[in-house]
């Protein structure tokens, strides 16, 4: 989708797109249409939009180094952009059939709950913040508390119609009854159950793809912080144990549901990940059209193919070294190491 991204706005702006391809590798099939050349290749773990001129001068008149800086940029933008259109949509699909949904007003407490009185949580309380960070919708909570534990929360609630802010003690997740006869680890707090109607579908959606953003960004604060490390990587082998699990053992509309919704997610990471100004990325040629706007001329194409060269070993040996952490993890995992 998001390769469909670069090459729907090519097709608008009249850039040739001398191959579509999904995956990498040798073709299994191809196809000619027109001036593009349509493949599937043997190793599904990406695509490629190649368009003339891209990474190389060109004279033609339909060569992307031609265009206008400004098309030019909606291009590099475009892929992004279906990323993020992408997971709406399935995020939309998996709430249409949901009659209900979680809000983020208290409606009790498990017993064992440490957080709550007068000057704490109380039920009807709507959560709006946990330590600064905006609450979206009801699963923002449990990850906050994640975030914050063992030192005490700031936490922004509406009560009575008035904005107020309560701290909580140190909180970690106890087993809590989940309605079923059986336990599960949570921090007992309920939530009011309201009715998910259309309106309530389009901004759940939006806040939840919303949501999927400020994980990606959290998540690359961590890296850069320290908070996880390179260890804590995974790629399409990690992916794909993680949707196993999403999927092992549940019933198969849940399982569906699970397996798309971490599709979606997936697909909002790649909108934000492309668009960091890194060597390779969209971002990272989005930064040498912003230099080419204020020096009114391109960086020569041969120091700027240097560049993302340079910056594609680099993400294809992060890749491999990934690649065989997502095994070793694996393995151990089979092996109950």
């Amino acid at each position: 989708m998001h390769e469909a991204g670069h090459f729907a706005a090519a097709r608008i702006f009249k850039v040739r797109v001398n191959e579509f391809a999904i995956g990498f590798g040798p073709k299994l099939l191809k196809r000619q249409k027109g001036e593009t050349l349509y493949t599937l290749r043997a190793f599904p773990i990406g695509g490629f939009c190649a368009m003339e001129g891209e990474d190389e001068e060109s004279e033609s008149k339909s060569a992307f180094n031609n265009k206008p800086v400004w098309q030019r940029l909606i291009i590099l933008a475009a892929g992004s952009i279906m990323n993020m259109v992408t997971a709406l949509v399935i995020v939309f699909i998996i709430f249409i059939p949901q009659g209900f949904f979680a809000s983020t007003q208290i409606s009790g407490f498990a017993p064992e709950f440490a957080g709550q009185g007068p000057e704490m949580l109380m039920p009807g309380d709507k959560i709006l913040a946990i330590n600064n960070e905006p609450i979206f919708i009801a699963s923002d909570i449990g990850i906050m508390l994640d975030r914050g534990k063992n030192a005490p929360y700031e936490v922004s609630v509406e009560r009575d119609g008035k904005s107020m802010t309560v701290n909580l003690p140190p909180l970690s997740r106890i087993m809590v009854d989940n309605g079923s006869g059986e336990k599960s680890p949570a921090f007992g707090i309920g939530f009011v159950i309201k009715e998910n109607g259309f309106i309530e579908k389009l901004q759940n959606t939006w806040l939840t793809s919303v949501d999927f953003v400020r994980i990606v960004k959290m998540s690359l604060f961590d890296l850069v912080t320290g908070k996880a490390g390179v260890n804590d990587l995974s790629g399409p082998v990690g992916v794909i144990g993680v949707m196993n699990q999403q999927a092992a053992d549940k019933p198969i509309g849940i399982a569906l549901a699970n397996m798309f919704f971490l599709g979606a997610l997936i697909s909002a990471n790649l909108a934000v990940l492309n668009m960091l100004p890194l060597p390779a990325l969209d971002g990272g040629r989005i930064i040498f059209l912003l230099i080419e706007l204020i020096r009114r001329k391109p960086v020569p194409a041969k120091y700027e193919g240097y560049i993302h060269a340079a910056g594609l070993v680099a993400f294809l040996a992060l890749t491999v070294y990934v690649f065989f952490n997502d095994i070793v993890r694996l393995v151990t995992m089979s092996s109950g190491g």
